[in-house]
């Protein structure tokens, strides 16, 4: 099934004919050909389901609502398929959630077949019904309630746009990784058991308090209910198209499928194929309860390989059949697509869901677990190639060399993955949270970069993404911005005038009076959505899933996980670095300009100064090239970030706030918000990339230089992770030698302290021409920034941003 490998995208699979096509690729063809379109089933559902439970307590009502969602929702079972279930009508359905908020569905609904990025097909009959249901949901919009509970200084802060919280506010929340163990091995049928046996336990007479836990216990006991009965319909109809089909082959096929659903209705998985089936059944039902992002696999090769091992010893699977189930499973993932508003649509570009799957790692007592299950994940995704999941290799000191070289084979291949993880340093940032060592080792990648505790923990790691260069720009006006939406307005702190600053200090304590301004009032904004999303959109078939949350009679929004967290992401400290190393080195040491200079220049965005830009540029030192005067500068702006923002606390979940340092692509409309900079960078240039990635055009030495730079920032700080970016020319990584290259190149970065890198392997010509023929290049992958999208889904202004990027060409 495999080809003999080779480096960068290959222009192939759209050149194929259907009957030269194997299963998944026939599958990948479908998806690839779907337009995306709006789903207004499950809007007009939850609406029906909502006005049946006027009057009853949430949490009930969240629970009829799901279990009223998946008896009656369009079932979906399509030629080829092996693994079945769906969230919605549609493959790539814009799927619409408007107990969140319907106001952006309102205001988008003329929009989202014409915006720029993430365009869907919306039919006038969806329309239609979409605005019929509207009305009913005025008065759940969790916006509204927010509001509501700010002051009018946190809503200024709010209005800046410089905390971005729109996810939070608008969807749901996400970032987190079920107990898929649990159901694999316990089955719907026996967990509605053990949540019965925990409701008899509930004494209100004697405990009022328990009021909470007599609630859950009743809705988790509801979304079990429908969690078996969405299984049994999957049954009833693959058992019914069965009847229909004349294919002797598809029809054995559908009537075992037919045979496995009912069967993992009530049971846990007997073998591989149940494992596979009950597991996606599990996981597609997390999105039809909510819209968050980032429901992830987790740890998949370690709860699937025992079934995996033992059917191999019996002889009942092959490992090319636990392939071709595995690369069905990817297909699956990758139908499902995040539907956002058309703002959101220019942070979070291509669809991502952030179905984050990891392989190796290490277990509880430190020991290295890798298994075939962890390279059978590779293969699958180097030979089908789509966007979900997002596959994530775990390394520590322990790991094989094996799986090293065999995950930067797979990376060679240009697909944006395998990213890699350090749990050495993940651990210890975990701990830094206040994890246990045991359970830290026992960690799971989620999202893009983001890390928890599997099963046991409700991250948020969404909850906001800040643009820290504003804060610098704030500090450079005395408070006042210089660039944007509002221009000429008192948006921080009233600071200094720029003008009389005399040293390099008195600038660094104007800045950081401007960023500890922002993150306190950032505090409250996301103790307030959290709050909120708890009080209004509890999650009872996901606290279902979840280990804690039984325990302690607790929905895991409102604290029922053991470990809990707000995860804020710093976007451009890189570009603060910069910055401050300009005015530093050239204005307050060699005084090569005035601050006066400096600022009539920055006010006027270099007008008639491209002469004192080009100093700027290239005289003062740049992150990314190995220099200690700069790199100790990013890292300083990097440990106040990540310290001020670990002073806050959750009240409600008894949790943390923990900080992240990465960007997905909100440095594209982030920089547009964002006034010229000392650096030379001119205002409403898109930021740097990544997290810790060099500023466009910045990095001149190689990327050993750029490994050497990212890794002088304390990332164990950034308890909610870190992200670098790097692209090479595919001839950079040719042959043997080429492997070896990169997993060396990991082995160092990691060695060095590093968390996270990732790579696009494409040449700048290939973008080049995928942006002119993008018919011929419909399965071009490649790394945003956290996550694979396919090229030509992205709007131009993000295409561009990739393609800047350094090309490295050799070691």
């Amino acid at each position: 099934m495999h080809k003999e490998q080779v480096t960068g995208y290959v222009n192939d699979f759209m050149q194929m004919k259907p009957e030269d096509m194997c299963r998944s690729e026939r599958l990948k063809k479908r998806l690839l050909d779907t337009v995306p379109e709006v789903d207004s089933e499950r809007m007009r559902l939850v609406t029906e389901a909502y006005r049946q439970t006027e009057g009853e307590e949430i949490q009930i009502r969240r629970a009829k609502a799901f279990r009223y969602i998946v008896e009656h929702m369009t079932l979906r079972i399509m030629p080829d398929e092996l693994i079945v279930g769906n969230n919605g009508r549609y493959i790539k359905g814009g799927v619409l959630y408007p107990e969140n908020n319907v106001d952006w569905i309102e205001n988008d609904l003329d929009m989202f077949e014409i915006r720029p990025q993430d365009p869907y097909r919306c039919t006038e009959q969806t329309k239609e019904e979409i605005r019929k249901c509207v009305p009913y949901w005025k008065q759940y919009r969790k916006t509204t309630r927010f509001l509501s509970m700010i002051s009018a200084e946190t809503k200024a802060v709010y209005d800046t746009g410089i905390y971005n919280a729109a996810l939070p506010l608008n969807y749901g929340i996400g970032h987190t990784n079920a107990s898929y163990g649990k159901v694999l091995n316990t089955g719907f049928k026996k967990m509605k058991e053990d949540i019965d046996r925990k409701l008899e336990t509930v004494d209100m007479g004697n405990n009022p308090e328990q009021y909470e836990a007599f609630n859950f216990y009743q809705a988790a006991g509801i979304c079990m209910e429908g969690a078996m009965n969405y299984c049994k319909r999957y049954g009833a109809y693959a058992e019914e198209l069965a009847g229909q089909e004349t294919d002797p082959a598809r029809k054995k096929e559908l009537e075992e499928i037919s045979a496995r659903c009912y069967y993992v209705s009530e049971n846990p998985a007997r073998d591989f194929k149940d494992a596979c089936q009950l597991f996606f059944f599990a996981h597609v039902m997390q999105w039809i309860e909510e819209d968050g992002y980032s429901y992830c696999p987790g740890r998949f090769d370690q709860y699937m390989y025992p079934f995996y091992e033992k059917d191999v010893a019996a002889g009942k699977l092959t490992r090319e059949e636990a392939v071709e189930l595995v690369e069905c499973l990817y297909v699956k993932f990758s139908e499902i697509n995040q539907f956002v508003d058309t703002a959101s649509a220019k942070y979070w570009a291509g669809d991502p869901t952030g179905q984050d799957l990891n392989v190796g790692g290490m277990d509880s007592a430190g020991n290295d677990v890798t298994n075939e299950m962890s390279y059978i994940c590779l293969d699958a995704m180097e030979h089908i190639k789509v966007i979900q999941p997002n596959l994530s290799v775990c390394y520590h000191d322990k790991t094989p060399e094996k799986l090293r070289l065999r995950a930067a084979e797979v990376i060679k291949t240009g697909i944006g993955m395998p990213q890699n993880f350090n749990i050495e340093v993940a651990k210890d940032a975990l701990m830094n949270r206040g994890v246990s060592l045991q359970d830290a080792r026992n960690l799971c990648i989620i999202g893009c970069v983001e890390l928890v505790v599997g099963e046991d923990s409700w991250g948020n790691g969404g909850a906001a993404w800040v643009t820290v260069p504003k804060m610098l720009e704030l500090a450079l006006n005395g408070g006042v911005s210089y660039y944007g939406k509002d221009k000429g307005k008192l948006i921080g702190v009233k600071t200094q005038d720029p003008r009389t600053f005399q040293s390099y200090e008195e600038v660094w304590n104007a800045f950081l009076t401007q960023m500890k301004y922002f993150i306190y009032h950032g505090a409250i904004i996301m103790n307030m959505a959290d709050w909120i999303h708890g009080e209004m959109v509890p999650q009872p078939y996901l606290s279902s899933l979840m280990l804690n949350p039984l325990e302690n009679g607790r929905d895991i929004t409102r604290g029922g996980g053991r470990y809990n967290c707000l995860c804020p992401q710093a976007v451009g400290i890189v570009n603060v670095g910069d910055a401050l190393s300009a005015l530093k080195k050239l204005v307050f040491e060699e005084q090569v300009f005035t601050m006066s200079e400096m600022t009539d220049m920055l006010l006027n965005d270099f007008e008639g100064k491209e002469n004192e830009r080009q100093m700027l540029l290239n005289r003062a030192p740049k992150y990314g090239n190995d220099d200690d005067y700069v790199d100790a500068i990013v890292s300083e702006v990097g440990r106040a970030w990540c310290e001020e923002v670990a002073k806050y606390t959750i009240p409600r979940r008894k949790g943390v706030h923990s900080p992240g340092i990465y960007t997905v692509i909100s440095n594209v409309p982030f920089g547009a918000l964002v006034g010229a900079l000392p650096s030379g960078r001119l205002a409403g240039f898109p930021l740097a990339d990544g997290g810790l990635s060099p500023q466009v055009g910045s990095d001149k030495k190689g990327p050993s230089a750029v490994i050497n730079s990212a890794s002088k920032v304390d990332q164990r700080l950034a308890s909610n992770g870190t992200l670098l970016n790097q692209r090479f020319h595919p001839s950079a990584l040719e042959g043997d030698a080429g492997t070896r290259n990169l997993a060396s190149l990991i082995k160092t970065y990691q060695q060095k302290g590093g968390y996270h890198i990732q790579f696009n392997v494409v040449s700048s010509k290939t973008l080049r021409d995928a942006q002119e023929h993008p018919e011929k290049y419909q399965d071009l992958l490649v790394r945003v920034a956290g996550y694979s999208a396919y090229f030509t889904s992205l709007a131009p202004e993000v295409q561009d941003n990739i393609i800047r990027r350094a090309e490295i060409g050799n070691f």
